[in-house]
C-alpha cells in the first residue's frame, strides 16, 4: 500500500474456505487497492479525518510548531473515511470496518469523522459499515454469507 515516507508499507488479503477479509494497512487512498478488494467479505480499513487532523495541527502549533507540521504532514498518507467507503462500494465489499481511529474521543468526533459516507453511499447503492472499537471481532461462517459482529 501507498504510506510514503514509510517503505515498504502493506495491505493483507485473507481468503479461507470462500470467505474474504482484506486490512488495509496505513494507506493513502490509492486505487491499486481496489484490485485486492474485489468482491471482500470485509474490509478492515484505516481511516482519518484530515479536517479533524488539520483542526489539531492548528491548535499544537501554538505550543510544539514541529509536533503540529507531523500532526499536518499525516493528511497525505491516510485515507478519508469518505474514500475508503467510496473504495469499499466501488470493488463490491460487503461490509466495511473503519480502523485506525486515531481521533476517537476528539469533539464531534461522530459526526466529524463520518461526514460525507452516507451521503457517497446513498447515490450509488448500500454499504454495510462500522467504526471499528477496541474487543470487536468478526465472524464468517465458513461457506455462507453471513458476517456476525461481535463487541
Amino acid at each position: 500500500v501507498a504510506h510514503e515516507p514509510v517503505d515498504p508499507a502493506f495491505g493483507y488479503r485473507f481468503d479461507y474456505k470462500g470467505r474474504s477479509v482484506v486490512i488495509s494497512g496505513d494507506t493513502k487512498a490509492w486505487p491499486p487497492l481496489a484490485l485486492a478488494v474485489k468482491d471482500a467479505d470485509v474490509l478492515i480499513h484505516e481511516a482519518q479525518s484530515n479536517a479533524m487532523m488539520m483542526a489539531a495541527s492548528e491548535q499544537a502549533s501554538r505550543m510544539n510548531p514541529r509536533g503540529a507540521a507531523l500532526l499536518a504532514d499525516t493528511v497525505t498518507y491516510h485515507t478519508e473515511p469518505r474514500e475508503a467507503a467510496e473504495l469499499a462500494q466501488s470493488a463490491g465489499v460487503r461490509m466495511l470496518v473503519l480502523s485506525h481511529l486515531t481521533q476517537a474521543g476528539m469533539p464531534e468526533f461522530l459526526e466529524t469523522f463520518t461526514e460525507g459516507i452516507e451521503e457517497g453511499i446513498e447515490e450509488s447503492g448500500n454499504l454495510d459499515w462500522h467504526l471499528a472499537e477496541d474487543g470487536m471481532t468478526l465472524e464468517l461462517p465458513a461457506g455462507g454469507t453471513e458476517i456476525n459482529i461481535a463487541n
